[in-house]
């Protein structure tokens, strides 16, 4: 039940930032890896910091894992100000029922003693953005079909008759021409695609948010997410402390689309 998971998911997020917490600045990161969860805490002080989930047996049968989230943030006013606390873990199976094409992963990013930018000195709240890449479970086939448009001649031959569009790989329509009189005809062949998008789960299914994620880059085996999102700083806070803002489960789906012939 997703009630349970929940619970799951925060008693994670928990342990990490207690972990976070008893953790000196750039002490190796803390695994921990079971057949069905991974899971890497850890605290450095950078504003580009590179991380991955812990290699499993899950990994081993698909080949090299490229699972990875990239923190990138240019909001801090100096790199040696920010002390950032990450964690960052996955589901091996899909617990969630959700027709994904990766297991996705859930990341947590705190942060204390925070100088941040002039521009956000009067609100207290900066930006920051995570780049993850998620391996496909299988080898995904993404494609988008070529425009493919022209004119047809219909000619006057006294009789309605058929003529034919050719289009991608062979799909072909019928435009009927009047016959009464000559015509010329402009169409355009339908579009077709099989493109990622990243999601992000709200609790109860994953929901395609642009301004929070959207596909950066993406290949057969790999599909990177670029997200960004807020978080609200505490004046004068020395220890991590999460926001609402902090947590954040992503994934990938396959979308197919196509167009009529116009």
């Amino acid at each position: 039940p997703l009630h349970v998971l929940a619970k799951v998911d925060n008693a994670i997020l928990s342990i990490s930032s207690s972990i976070q917490s008893r953790s000196f600045v750039g002490e190796a990161f803390s695994d921990n890896v079971a057949s069905y969860l991974s899971i890497t805490t850890g605290l450095l002080a950078s504003n580009n910091i590179s991380i991955k989930v812990p290699r499993t047996q899950f990994d081993g049968s698909f080949g090299s894992s490229n699972r990875e989230a990239e923190t990138i943030s240019t909001q801090f006013r100096n790199n040696s100000d920010a002390t950032v606390g990450i964690t960052l873990f996955q589901y091996n199976v899909n617990p969630y029922k959700t027709n994904t094409i990766s297991a996705g992963v859930q990341y947590m990013i705190q942060f204390a003693d925070v100088a941040f930018d002039d521009a956000y000195s009067s609100s207290n709240e900066t930006r920051y953005s995570v780049s993850v890449k998620l391996q496909n479970l299988h080898k995904m086939q993404f494609f988008i079909s070529p425009k493919i448009s022209g004119t047809i001649n219909c000619l006057k031959t006294g009789e309605e008759y058929n003529q034919t569009i050719n289009c991608w790989k062979g799909e072909k329509f019928m435009i009927r021409c009047p016959g009464i009189y000559g015509v010329q005809y402009k169409y355009n062949c339908p579009i077709h695609s099989v493109l990622p998008e990243c999601v992000i789960w709200n609790g109860y299914k994953y929901l395609k948010l642009e301004d929070e994620c959207k596909v950066h880059a993406f290949d057969s085996e790999v599909v990177t997410c670029s997200c960004a999102t807020s978080i609200i700083s505490k004046s004068g806070r020395r220890q991590l402390s999460t926001t609402s803002h902090s947590a954040i489960k992503v994934s990938t789906v396959a979308i197919t689309s196509g167009t009529t012939v116009a």
